[in-house]
């Protein structure tokens, strides 16, 4: 399993418009655009003396220009400078025409943690990446530094030079591209914050994908887009980083400038460790039912195409049915979460959480976590991308989509095939490589404006078979993961399916009753 920083594992290396109350064009790729001037004004989001410097830039200069000329960009303006001369194009203009790029400013980590574990969580990512970042430059400004000292003019000596420099190059080059937004013209800050994910002009593909794997398919990476009224308003990406001056408009784009560099969680799995204890007893489900590596990344490749695991590793090919698309150590490539936080752990039964993690639970607790995964289908609230693989019993995974007007919001409904098989009462569960048919779970997102009239951002919302999504569109690098607070039942009486099971055999094992009707009526969990 691989927990490291997002860069690291990178640096080897339009939306559409329409409007909130139609349907969209492609449920496969919701987005939204608006015209309207955004609710609060440019000025209430300054933090810094950076607005007259960028006001006297706005015009003929280029985002080259701007970032390399401005003391306040010291730091982007070290990464630039050792970037491609592809990319140093693209900056000036030369090459790809009109940019929206979320500039940071300079910035100081925060010495003390806030109240939100998923900042808190999204700082200390930025803060080991951007460090890794440094110690690459650093090394490199070091190893010239010695090489201009000696009188050695050894031309391999040139030649590693050249090396080290090409693969610094694309290390930065992939930073700076999660920091582009992937689309045709540029994109004011109002119609960002129409939608509630943008796609980015980073993604996994070619010779990279190769070494690390085709992670989110090779689709373009994702940022989480926020709107938030308190403590300081504005539209947040990635859930901590503030825009602090927007729409800078340049010769070749436009610049947003942001509090802090761009960082996504490197797979579902550590995106879980990492807003702990938000999610510690869905962790340690995980790891109970060895299921952990099903969230994690797929080992890199080494030289002759054989990955980084060895038989040590083999305990973790056990489970009920020897899952290889569920507890095998090989990790996703794509994949969808929902997570259920210890809120919801909380509201179970006490009968149910001591079954479960008992020594007698244990495949129980796989098949409601199972039930909670959607392998193959990468699921935010506007975007939606299925993978189509070779070799699977399923049919798509995206049954069904529509979408209705609903008490003036507009809704997309959609049904997923779970990891978790049919289950069949007096049949054995046929591991998932083999079943024909699935639990299905069914998602609704609505999106309605904040004000009356059509005004304000427009605000998305997720429910998954009934459940409020409580923080939707964690980006991370394999998937997207969400947080729910109750849990996932499985369409049906309330008497079948995975949830039946554990109370039979809880009751079975003397763990007591749970009356299912009762417990569907209240909806406690």
């Amino acid at each position: 399993m691989r927990l490291i920083t997002t860069h690291a594992l990178v640096g080897g290396l339009a939306l559409a418009a329409t409007a909130a109350n139609a349907a969209p064009s492609s449920p496969q790729q919701l987005s939204f655009a608006s015209t309207e001037a955004p609710s609060i004004s440019a000025a209430s989001w300054l933090s810094s003396g950076i607005s007259s410097l960028l006001k006297s830039a706005a015009g003929d200069k280029t985002i080259y220009d701007v970032i390399t000329t401005h003391a306040e960009f010291s730091k982007l303006a070290k990464a630039v400078n050792y970037s491609s001369e592809e990319t140093k194009d693209l900056l000036k203009g030369k090459t790809g025409g009109k940019l929206t790029l979320f500039a940071p400013k300079d910035w100081k980590m925060p010495h003390h943690k806030r109240d939100d574990e998923m900042t808190d969580a999204h700082l200390a990512q930025v803060g080991t990446s951007w460090a890794l970042l440094d110690q690459k430059v650093e090394a490199f400004e070091a190893a010239e530094a010695l090489r201009e000292s000696s009188d050695d003019d050894d031309d391999d000596d040139d030649d590693e030079k050249r090396r080290r420099r090409r693969m610094l190059a694309k290390f930065i080059d992939s930073v700076l591209a999660y920091h582009l937004v992937d689309t045709s013209h540029p994109l004011k800050a109002s119609s960002i914050a129409q939608n509630s994910t943008v796609a980015t002009k980073l993604s996994i593909t070619g010779k990279l994908a190769n070494y690390i794997g085709k992670l989110s398919d090779g689709q373009p990476l994702r940022l989480r887009v926020g709107k938030s009224l308190v403590p300081k308003p504005g539209v947040y990406l990635n859930f901590y980083s503030r825009v602090v001056y927007p729409d800078v408009e340049l010769a070749n784009g436009i610049i947003h400038v942001v509090d802090y560099p761009l960082f996504q969680f490197p797979s579902i799995l550590q995106g879980l460790y990492f807003t702990q204890p938000q999610f510690s007893t869905l962790t340690s489900a995980f790891q109970k039912t060895k299921s952990d590596g099903y969230l994690a990344l797929p080992p890199m490749k080494h030289h002759g195409g054989h990955d980084g695991h060895n038989e040590s590793h083999s305990d973790h090919h056990h489970h009920q049915h020897r899952r290889p698309d569920f507890s095998d150590p090989k990790g996703t490539e794509a994949a969808t979460l929902f997570a259920p936080s210890n809120a919801a752990w909380d509201r179970l039964p006490w009968s149910f959480r001591a079954y479960l993690f008992s020594p007698w639970g244990r495949d129980l607790l796989g098949k409601v976590l199972m039930l909670h995964s959607i392998p193959d289908d990468i699921v935010y609230a506007d975007s939606v991308h299925h993978v189509h693989r070779n070799g699977r019993n399923r049919s798509s995974s995206v049954a069904t989509t529509t979408t209705s007007m609903e008490n003036g919001a507009n809704v997309t409904r959609y049904t997923f095939d779970s990891v978790l098989p049919k289950l069949r009462r007096g049949h054995d569960t046929p591991p998932p490589d083999e079943a024909k048919e699935f639990e299905q779970v069914d998602v609704a997102v609505y999106r309605y404006y904040l004000l009356p009239g059509s005004k304000g951002p427009l605000q998305t919302r997720m429910e998954v078979q009934g459940v409020p999504v409580l923080i939707q569109d964690v980006v991370n690098l394999n998937g997207a993961g969400h947080l729910i607070t109750k849990f996932i039942k499985p369409k049906g009486h309330p008497h079948e399916g995975v949830w039946a099971d554990v109370a039979r055999e809880a009751s079975a094992y003397g763990f007591g009753e749970v009356d299912l009707m009762e417990e569907a009526r209240v909806e406690a969990w």
